[in-house]
């Protein structure tokens, strides 16, 4: 199991994982800091301050966006465009508002004790491996009636949403006969096996904000593809002219401190070499316009991804852009 729910969302927003929300957490008291220090010095703001001010409330904003506090996500929206604008008085007036908002949000994501935790993981582990080895032993029998009652009983438990998926394919299944199949799926459960399908591939994806580099590997990883994670556009640039490893695409942030996105992947595309020129460049990044769709083209980019991060907008990506180029 990936990690345990802390954070049952309402109105239909998805469980935080312990691991997710410790990375939210570190990520956001690092932002913090920096505003802080940003409102400290005062008035005037010096246009590099400016800019660090501005690429930390996108990434927070992306963060926020992808842990569905989308009030928030709005409010550091609109901090992010006061900080491109230099509207230094709304940067001064609200960003206090925001920052006390996102210390409310890492105080709900504060994981429980660790000992309670690891309990219920280890009771939780221990039910669903029971209740599946009698599901492969009534299978093994071809006893559909039993297999489905136990079934029925694992499916009553409030299982994240990724266990809930399997389990409703493992009763479309047995409806089916199709004992063999229930009987597999059961064992990849157990071993912690991925569920999708399989692709021989790897992605580098470069963002200044590990809970958007998680959000994306953890997508990626349920379609058995490898990820490797950096912070900044230079980084992704020396890797690449490097010429190892060999990635299959780059998921690349607009707004990182230092070197961006965009000027990172003009340098990727002038290296001299046929990889750099032609490996698939997507961009992620927040609101997206016709005019930027077009203005990312022209800078060496293949495709967009809007944040958050979702399995609906990644697949197609994987499908169009990194199953041809790892073949």
């Amino acid at each position: 199991m990936a990690g345990t729910s802390i954070a049952e969302r309402k109105a239909g927003t998805t469980a935080v994982t312990e691991e997710f929300a410790g990375i939210f957490v570190r990520d956001t008291a690092r932002v913090i800091a920096v505003l802080e220090t940003i409102l400290v010095k005062g008035e005037p703001v010096s246009d590099d301050d400016l800019k660090i001010y501005t690429v930390n409330v996108h990434g927070v904003k992306s963060a926020l966006r992808t842990i569905k506090e989308n009030k928030l996500s709005v409010s550091a929206a609109e901090l992010e465009k006061a900080g491109r604008e230099k509207n230094i008085t709304k940067v001064f007036a609200e960003t206090h508002i925001l920052i006390k908002g996102l210390r409310t949000v890492m105080e709900k994501l504060k994981p429980k004790d660790s000992k309670d935790t690891e309990i219920m993981i280890d009771k939780n582990m221990a039910f669903i491996k029971e209740n599946l080895i009698l599901i492969k032993d009534a299978c093994n029998s071809f006893d559909q009636k039993t297999a489905r009652s136990i079934l029925i009983r694992l499916k009553k438990k409030n299982w994240p949403l990724k266990l809930r998926e399997q389990l409703n394919a493992m009763s479309e299944y047995l409806l089916a006969g199709d004992f063999e199949t229930v009987s597999a799926a059961a064992d990849k459960i157990m071993n912690n096996g991925q569920h999708i399908d399989s692709c021989s591939a790897r992605v580098l994806v470069v963002d200044d904000f590990v809970t958007i580099q998680n959000a994306a590997a953890g997508i990626l990883r349920k379609y058995n593809i490898q990820t490797d994670c950096v912070t900044s556009g230079q980084e992704a640039v020396d890797i690449i002219k490097c010429g190892e490893p060999v990635y299959s695409c780059i998921f690349m942030d607009r707004l990182m401190p230092e070197m961006d996105g965009i000027e990172a992947a003009q340098l990727i595309r002038c290296i001299d070499s046929e990889y750099a020129r032609t490996i698939p460049i997507i961009s992620m990044t927040s609101d997206l316009s016709k005019e930027d769709e077009k203005m990312f083209l022209e800078k060496g980019f293949n495709g967009f991804l809007s944040k958050p991060l979702t399995v609906l907008n990644v697949e197609p990506i994987i499908n169009k852009w990194i199953r041809a180029f790892a073949k």
